[in-house]
């Protein structure tokens, strides 16, 4: 009778649910006992192999024992195709069971912040649970939640439902193995391996979890690639009156056309001398059809006589080159000064093409480019948002925009919101402001050079915002031109809001 009592002892030892002993003990975890794999007793869980709990001394768990915990809400154990059970996972799923050790370890760091945890799991090699599963896990642990409240928890009916499954579909499988004739046929038939491992699991082979490899068709390959050659990437909100106009020939003929349909506008001609497309900017036209408009509402406003019942020709409108740009409007562009110093990396002759399309052509080869836009001393510059700036380079220029016909010229400097600096002091000479400190106060400083090189000393000193640029590398051009309008608008927006 002893002997039977004993058998039945450890026949219940071996079923238990190394989970369910973990549940029991979780509040007297100093009472657990660690032992090697000789049976000698360990200090603590990371040098033992097998772990004593209280309610069953003499039958140890090892340490690495699979629990019904996995890893993750999102772990294939957890789907309901999936017969993986703790003690018998499937093939590639064996992993995805948490070992009793690290349940344990989550115990004993408990009271530790996630990064801590996080470390202290990766140094001593113990399975970690995910960050988003650790709080619900450690209350279910603590008793604070049941089995079922927690999402990364395989309930032992399913555990048990899974076994049923797997040993009817073993037992379907016995008979079936004997028959070679019969399998031959069922290859023949096209049954898959896949299904067939499905049908050994107890599933319809329909279920089955492998999926075949995607070919992807040829035709919408070659759609695909049409349609992101045509897509249009919108910089900004007025990039929408932008279009990309084909070019057939890239003759002379084709930029007097692309340049009248820009409206004034500058048609840009990509891959050298043989153009494939020009991208046309349609912003000139939109702002020379505003002075017709204007004209037009001011006719219909209230009390206005008709023009179709006034006597006399009806008066011809202004020319479309001057619609939009009054004198006001032309006084209120926005001026940046540039260096005049042949070391300064923008010139009147790069600052267009690096502002407006994001592409920096090195100083030293900047001399074959004519300035566009303006004449040699005011480059004009058209604004992302709308509107344009002025670029000059000397102080004749400057007083040239603040000068009118009739003689009273307005101050060009209330204008003045950038200054490129070379770092050299005698730059701001005959300047409104010839310290820097007071000249940044006032203006919105730019210092360019180039990563590899030494900066100047003197712009540690005064307000600039550094615009590093690659000296060989171009593909960061047009990220450094968008950073450089980001900061100078922003400066606009606060400092000189009349003339955002």
């Amino acid at each position: 009778m002893a002997a039977s009592s004993s058998s039945s002892a450890e026949v219940a030892v071996e079923v238990a649910d190394p989970l369910v002993l973990l549940l029991q003990h979780a509040a007297s975890l100093p009472d657990l006992t660690y032992t090697d794999s000789s049976g000698n007793p360990t200090s603590d869980l990371l040098t033992s192999s097998f772990i004593h709990f209280p309610s069953q001394p003499s039958a140890p768990i090892a340490r690495g024992t699979r629990t019904r915990v996995v890893r993750s809400r999102n772990s294939v154990a957890l789907q309901r195709s999936s017969a993986s059970t703790p003690e018998a996972p499937q093939e590639g799923q064996e992993d995805d069971f948490m070992p009793l050790d690290a349940l344990v370890f989550l115990l004993q760091t408990q009271g530790d912040a996630a990064g801590i945890y996080v470390a202290k799991a990766t140094r001593e090699r113990v399975a970690r649970v995910e960050i988003l599963d650790r709080p619900s896990l450690l209350d279910l642990l603590l008793g604070k939640k049941t089995e079922s409240q927690c999402e990364v928890v395989l309930s032992q009916e399913e555990c048990a439902a899974r076994n049923r499954r797997r040993e009817a579909g073993a037992a379907a499988a016995a008979p079936a193995s004997g028959q070679e004739a019969v399998t031959g046929e069922q290859g023949d038939a096209g049954i898959s391996d896949a299904s067939l491992v499905a049908i050994s699991a107890g599933l319809h082979p329909l279920l089955s979890t492998s999926k075949r490899p995607y070919i992807a068709s040829k035709q919408d390959q070659a759609f695909v690639k049409r349609l992101r050659a045509s897509e249009v990437v919108l910089r900004d909100r007025t990039w929408a009156f932008r279009c990309v106009k084909p070019s057939s020939g890239g003759g002379a003929d084709d930029d007097e056309q692309a340049e009248r349909a820009n409206g004034g506008g500058v048609a840009t001609v990509m891959n050298g001398k043989t153009p494939v497309s020009k991208d046309v900017d349609f912003t000139g036209l939109r702002r020379s059809a505003m002075g017709r408009v204007a004209a037009v509402r001011k006719g219909a406003a209230p009390g206005a006589p008709s023009t179709s019942s006034a006597k006399g020709p009806v008066p011809t409108a202004p020319p479309a080159s001057n619609l939009g740009r009054s004198a006001k409007h032309r006084r209120l562009d926005p001026i940046i000064i540039l260096p005049s110093s042949p070391s300064s990396l923008l010139t009147l002759a790069n600052i267009k093409l690096f502002l407006e399309e994001g592409q920096y052509v090195p100083a030293g080869s900047s001399s074959m480019l004519a300035p566009t836009g303006g004449s040699n001393e005011v480059v004009v510059i058209n604004r992302p948002k709308g509107g344009r700036f002025l670029a000059i380079d000397s102080l004749d220029a400057l007083n040239r925009l603040g000068a009118s016909r009739d003689g009273t010229g307005s101050d060009p400097w209330k204008r003045v919101v950038c200054v490129v600096t070379t770092g050299q002091k005698w730059q701001f000479r005959g300047y409104r402001w010839e310290e820097g400190r007071e000249l940044f106060k006032n203006v919105f400083g730019l210092y360019a050079y180039y990563k590899n090189s030494p900066k100047d000393p003197n712009v540690r000193e005064w307000n600039v915002t550094e615009l590093p640029l690659e000296q060989d590398k171009r593909h960061h051009d047009r990220q450094v031109s968008a950073h450089f309008w980001r900061q100078l608008e922003g400066w606009i927006q606060r400092k000189k809001p009349e003339l955002a």
